[in-house]
């Protein structure tokens, strides 16, 4: 737990001298005598994934001659990926090569390669051979070789686990082709040990629920039912819809006539702008003597629903009547022959479409009296 002494380093990055800069949350004073403690499950899964993608560069440059252009430790608990660079390579079948990749990596786990790291200076470094690296520093600091036995050398200034049974098991997700800077790489997306197990012990409470929730362990199975009666369903409701913005405004008008109100006012909680559009066609083919007015979306009764409004009528009433409507709704919107506006959620209640209601019937009749 942080308390108010505890400076947390956010970064740490090594510059040109050769010296180490750490970045902290807030400063600290010269000459402060500090503690140091490190995070030790955030620096071991650090660790694990390093070595992790040592392990697996090795293993792809040794089986398939293809190398590493880049990796990435992205946050916990998502996977890491790594871009295996096929450039210059026959393209190969992905899954099986994905395939054979993670077989011989775990089996390499096992058989429990030693990780060891050497300091060289850069004259004696310049001596070595076999050293996977991009290309020979100049510097005059020494130069860091982290190997794994056995398997691989590489130039390397990051923390390690000592063996690769430390790594427990590595597992290659999902891959994909991509192509960069004129490069085309396969994209492979990892994980390893104790991220790995909390992955999958989080997608097993996943799978346990949605088990529970589905009422079947076939997940795939029965989600593309219900996305298949789901489908059926809302074309079934858009053809009701249609039905209803089309039968709709005749009961509205004659409710109109009968009050000797220019105002026509409806609410459909499962509307949408096809069925807004679909109701004022309907209504502009009967009359266009009247201010429509059509609200849709969720409504609760705690407040917190939002949705959508169409107002069509008379030019001279657009602006005074959807600024009413804006202004009520805490809205936003406008336009000319017809006004539109989008409700913020929280504003869409009981309340407020009472409130819409009367007073734009109050302006509509007063504007249209005179």
């Amino acid at each position: 737990m942080k308390d108010s002494s505890t400076v947390a380093v956010q970064h740490v990055e090594r510059v040109e001298d050769g010296s180490t800069w750490h970045y902290t949350d807030s400063p600290l004073e010269i000459n402060d005598v500090v503690q140091v403690n490190v995070d030790w499950d955030r620096r071991f899964d650090h660790m694990q994934h390093h070595s992790g993608q040592h392990l697996i560069t090795a293993v792809a440059i040794k089986m398939f001659g293809i190398p590493t252009a880049a990796w990435s430790l992205t946050t916990y608990p998502l996977p890491c990926f790594l871009d295996l660079d096929i450039t210059d390579q026959k393209m190969p079948d992905i899954n099986k090569t994905v395939f054979s990749l993670e077989k011989a990596v775990n089996t390499a786990i096992r058989s429990n390669h030693l990780f060891s790291a050497s300091v060289y200076t850069p004259e004696e470094f310049k001596q070595l051979s076999d050293i996977r690296f991009k290309s020979i520093p100049e510097t005059e600091f020494p130069v860091r070789v982290v190997r794994i036995d056995g398997l691989d050398e590489n130039m390397c200034c990051g923390t390690h686990v000592d063996t690769t049974a430390e790594l427990q098991s590595i597992k290659l997700f999902h891959s994909e082709l991509m192509s960069k800077k004129g490069s085309s790489l396969i994209r492979i997306h990892f994980a390893v040990g104790n991220r790995l197990l909390a992955i999958l012990g989080s997608l097993y409470d996943d799978s346990k629920s949605l088990t529970e929730i589905l009422s079947s362990a076939q997940h795939v199975e029965r989600v593309q039912s219900l996305v298949s009666s789901n489908k059926s369903q809302i074309r079934v409701m858009k053809s009701l819809h249609q039905e209803l913005a089309q039968l709709l405004p005749t009961k509205l008008i004659a409710d109109a006539v009968e009050s000797n109100s220019k105002m026509i006012f409806h609410y459909q909680k499962d509307g949408n702008q096809d069925f807004a559009a679909a109701f004022l066609k309907s209504i502009s083919s009967i009359s266009i003597e009247y201010v429509v007015l059509v609200l849709f979306g969720e409504m609760t009764p705690y407040g917190d629903g939002s949705g959508s409004f169409v107002l069509t009528g008379p030019v001279s009433l657009m602006d005074v009547i959807g600024n009413c409507v804006l202004s009520i709704l805490s809205a936003k919107g406008g336009g000319k022959t017809r006004f539109q506006g989008k409700i913020p959620k929280g504003m869409l209640t009981a309340k407020s479409l009472d409130e819409v209601k009367l007073k734009t019937a109050a302006l509509v009749d007063a504007k249209t009296s005179n």
